[in-house]
């Protein structure tokens, strides 16, 4: 998403963004939450204990540019442990093209894709050496996005091990693509799984939509 995160309150009370260099809008209302207008936009979202120590959350939040801001959804909420809540995680705008869940995915379809590349290329009529180095262009250009990627998912594990340090013992990250309003979207939740300790790099890497990751700490 182009641009710095700006904080959700200043967006609200601007009366939302628009988004540039995509095909939706991000509009904010109500208590600083994010709404999207149709088509649908990605928000990884939260679930935190009540051990925690929660200003300690928000602060964490801020370190990493994000805002920690209650979601009130009704049927999230009947999905949950009694002592849990759920959270907006909200860097202003939506989280489509996070690297969340993403790495993996991107890195299955690369060899289909360069393959097909080179066909069409040659057939165009272009040169054995030509489509070498439009191949190799696109490897550099998947390798920057790869650092790219990799950083924001060292971001968000520094981000877990904050928030362990702040009293809780286990932080749990959603990703959703939302039709509508985070407090009213009929969202299930098709799995909880636990991931421990060092593995969560991985795991951030490789979120499903719609699971939601329990990390522990190690």
């Amino acid at each position: 998403m182009p641009g710095a995160p700006r904080a959700v309150d200043e967006l609200n009370a601007a009366g939302g963004v628009v988004v540039t260099g995509v095909t939706h809008r991000v509009v904010l209302v109500g208590k600083s939450t994010p709404v999207m207008e149709k088509p649908m936009c990605q928000f990884i979202t939260g679930v935190l204990p009540s051990e925690g120590r929660l200003p300690h959350a928000h602060d964490a939040l801020t370190r990493m540019g994000r805002r920690l801001v209650s979601v009130d959804n009704e049927a999230v909420r009947h999905q949950l442990l009694p002592n849990e809540a759920y959270y907006a995680l909200s860097a202003g705008g939506c989280d489509c093209g996070a690297a969340l869940g993403r790495i993996a995915m991107d890195r299955a379809g690369r060899e289909r894709d360069d393959t097909a590349k080179a066909r069409k290329l040659a057939a165009r009529g272009w040169s054995a050496a030509k489509v070498e180095r439009a191949l190799a262009s696109r490897v550099r250009a998947r390798e920057d996005a790869e650092r790219a990627a990799a950083d924001e998912i060292a971001q968000w594990t520094a981000l877990l091990t904050d928030l362990h340090r702040g009293g809780f013992r286990y932080v749990g990250l959603l990703r959703h693509f939302y039709h509508g309003d985070l407090h009213d979207e009929p969202l299930v939740i098709r799995r909880r799984v636990v991931v421990v300790g060092r593995d969560a790099p991985g795991a951030l890497e490789n979120m499903d939509e719609d699971t939601l990751v329990e990390f522990r700490s190690g």
